[in-house]
């Protein structure tokens, strides 16, 4: 029955290189960069018929390991790229709704004022039974209840600030919220824009702005950047972000999946 399976997904070539290069992210970013959504869910399931092991587990353990690098190297130039070139790998990987929780921790257990526009982002642009299965890999991940979270999180910036100032904070909530659902290719296309020209100081907002864009529909979003911005988006990727394999990885990404 697996060698059927095999047979029919076409990716055995794929994982090979995959499981050749898992803690090579410079080589691992050329291998996924284009692959949509569907082919990534494809490769995950072929490389665990094949290897017996979880890519996206494997792809944890480098996350970890260029994490203690970075601990260990803090003060180095630079020495931030290569960790988060294996995080976006990462989340890259991940079926949806795993992204979706980690993302949500994320915002829910940062200090910033503004993360809590990536909850708005998920909750906007999921559908019910979507967000059902964000909700139980948050409690299966994390043991705790993601609504109840985001109510109960102790000293979150966002909660001090609907208190002192509730319906500026809540208006600018409902213009996401109605930004998302009336053209969110055109409100990824002005996030990714907007990280971008900040990029030397917030990778985390690009990695952000590029998943969510993967969710919802890169050609769209090609598309509304070029008409808006005059300019190619792996073009102003290239002039806005330094020479790395993290700029490697969003070009191609920019560039469009690849034929499966």
């Amino acid at each position: 029955m697996a060698s059927q399976c095999l047979v029919t997904t076409g990716f055995e070539d794929e994982c090979r290189e995959i499981h050749d290069a898992c803690n090579q992210p410079s080589r691992l970013s050329l291998l996924l960069a284009r692959r949509s959504s569907s082919d990534r869910q494809q490769i995950k399931a072929t490389y665990h018929a094949m290897f017996g092991e979880d890519l996206a587990g494997e792809l944890h353990k480098t996350l970890m390991t260029n994490q203690e690098d970075e601990n260990s190297c803090k003060f180095l130039p630079h020495h931030e790229l290569p960790f988060q070139l294996c995080k976006l790998l990462y989340l890259w990987m991940l079926d949806p709704a795993e992204r979706d929780a980690i993302m949500a921790r994320d915002a829910v257990e940062s200090r910033g004022a503004t993360d809590y526009r990536v909850l708005v982002e998920i909750f906007t642009r999921r559908k019910q039974n979507q967000l059902f299965f964000t909700k139980q890999a948050y409690l299966a991940r994390f043991k705790r209840n993601l609504e109840q979270d985001m109510v109960t999180e102790p000293s979150h910036p966002y909660q001090k600030a609907l208190k002192k100032n509730g319906f500026s904070e809540f208006e600018q909530s409902l213009r996401i919220v109605v930004k998302c659902i009336y053209s969110p290719s055109m409100y990824f296309s002005k996030l990714l824009h907007r990280s971008l020209q900040c990029s030397a100081n917030n990778k985390r907002l690009v990695t952000r702005a590029i998943l969510g864009s993967d969710d919802v529909d890169m050609d769209k979003i090609k598309s509304v950047f070029k008409s808006s911005c005059g300019k190619e988006l792996k073009d102003f990727i290239q002039e806005s972000l330094p020479e790395s394999d993290y700029r490697d990885f969003l070009v191609s990404v920019a560039k469009g999946s690849m034929a499966s």
